[in-house]
């Protein structure tokens, strides 16, 4: 009977007796869809970081405005970010006389 039941493949062992193979597959499986969320887990972590730092600058730099009286809620200039390009475009500008402002008898810039 035993020789009957093999041949019909209606075995009484297990899928993963019959086939190691299969059982290691499904186990790396596993480890690769694990490892998978795991890293989904450390990206989206990494990625609420950046947005709080992103939204910690960005009260900075509204604050800095207010402080220099620019309210772009009341129709003011809205703070851009410091690039390394700044300081030297800066010094080009300064060179050049570009940027520079001085007042005229009437007090208007010129």
């Amino acid at each position: 009977m035993d020789a009957d039941a093999e041949a019909s493949g209606s075995s009484t062992h297990p899928p993963s007796a019959a086939f190691p193979s299969v059982s290691k597959q499904i186990q790396s499986l596993q480890s690769v869809s694990e490892a998978i969320h795991r890293d989904d887990y450390k990206l989206n972590s990494a990625l609420r970081r950046a947005n709080r730092a992103a939204r910690r600058s960005e009260r900075a730099l509204l604050r800095e405005g207010q402080a220099l009286g620019w309210h772009p809620t009341q129709g003011g200039v809205k703070l851009l970010p410091k690039s390394a390009g700044d300081g030297v475009q800066a010094k080009q500008q300064r060179r050049m006389g570009i940027g520079a402002q001085s007042t005229s008898k009437e007090g208007q810039f010129t």
